[in-house]
């Protein structure tokens, strides 16, 4: 796909947690595998300049050593010149890849500082072999600035491209299971299964699928894919799923997580009234945590079949079995 699109920024959005950086890490594997230098960049708070693009730098370095000793000397200055200024960096990335195909990947676009963000235009890339790639969370392009006007710019021109990556609903991680389990049609129990269990986010998708087939519940047999109905019926929940949706309810506060544990007790699907008669809170409250809770897709919500009432219901099942094992009291109802 490098070689054939015209592009040469890739932007990859989306929320926290829905699978942005594990899909750069799988490009960076699929590049190298084609013969690019990847070289990477992810900021971490209050970092400089030069400690943001040291590695980048001693890669690039150790490359130039090993396979072209006789451009450090020519190229020395200019490395020198990058060490604190990203755009300058890219710009002298282009000469490296006249030598070896590049591509660069800066996670986290929303970390970085604003002057490590002037990126050149992408008609001003204008080597073939070198590409960037990038991640940010959907809000960072809401922002109202030039930076994102250019984005918004090229993403219209098609000079760049955007990839956002969104919940799945179940008609569609159906569809997917399918053209990524080929063979006799898949058990419904076993589709349920994967949606209650990753409420339509890949990053989840992937790492039921990889315990799944671990476990030798999904198996491969002549080419097609069998389902164990039993084993799935018992199966645990997934350890790398745990990890995942324990990181997402930990970004919240203690009285935050109280309230979500004390919602798993509830039904599948509760109002209002009932979430407030387990945590005691005000109407006004209730109605401000649940707003939170459904912006950041940790419930979903829908009206009765009359149209009347709005039923509440945490989005992963995972996530109810985890909120429900940590409650050391549980309420009586």
């Amino acid at each position: 796909y490098f070689k054939k699109s015209n592009a040469k920024f890739f932007l990859i959005s989306g929320e926290k947690g829905i699978g942005k950086t594990t899909l750069l890490q799988e490009i960076k594997t699929l590049a190298q595998g084609l013969g690019y230098l990847v070289l990477e960049i992810k900021p971490k708070t209050n970092q400089s300049s030069p400690s943001l693009l040291s590695q980048a730098i001693k890669t690039i370095n150790e490359f130039l050593q090993e396979k072209y000793p006789q451009k450090v000397s020519a190229l020395g200055p200019d490395l020198k010149q990058i060490e604190a200024n990203l755009p300058k960096a890219i710009n002298f990335l282009q000469k490296i890849s006249t030598l070896i195909p590049l591509v660069l990947l800066m996670d986290d676009l929303d970390l970085f500082e604003p002057v490590n963000l002037e990126f050149p235009k992408p008609e001003e890339i204008s080597n073939p072999s070198f590409f960037i790639l990038a991640t940010c969370p959907g809000e960072f392009l809401e922002q109202k600035n030039s930076l994102i006007s250019s984005f918004t710019k090229e993403f219209e021109l098609e000079k760049a491209y955007q990839l956002n990556l969104s919940h799945l609903n179940f008609k569609q991680t159906r569809k997917f299971l399918s053209a990524k389990l080929p063979g006799a049609k898949l058990p419904p129990e076993f589709c349920n299964y994967v949606c209650q269990y990753s409420n339509g986010n890949g990053l989840y998708i992937r790492e039921i699928l990889k315990f799944l087939d671990n476990q030798k519940i999904l198996t491969r047999v002549h080419g097609n894919w069998k389902v164990d109905l039993d084993k799935l019926s018992q199966a645990e929940i997934p350890p790398a799923l745990r990890i995942l949706l324990l990181e997402a309810i930990n970004k919240y506060n203690p009285e935050l997580t109280r309230i979500l544990e004390l919602a798993s007790v509830l039904e599948d699907e509760f109002e209002q009234e009932a979430l407030r008669f387990v945590t005691d809170l005000s109407f006004e409250n209730s109605f401000e945590i649940l707003q939170k809770l459904l912006k950041d897709q940790i419930l979903w919500a829908k009206k009765d079949p009359w149209g009347i009432k709005i039923k509440y219901s945490l989005a992963n099942l995972a996530l109810k079995k985890i909120l429900y094992e940590r409650l050391s009291h549980k309420p009586n109802l």
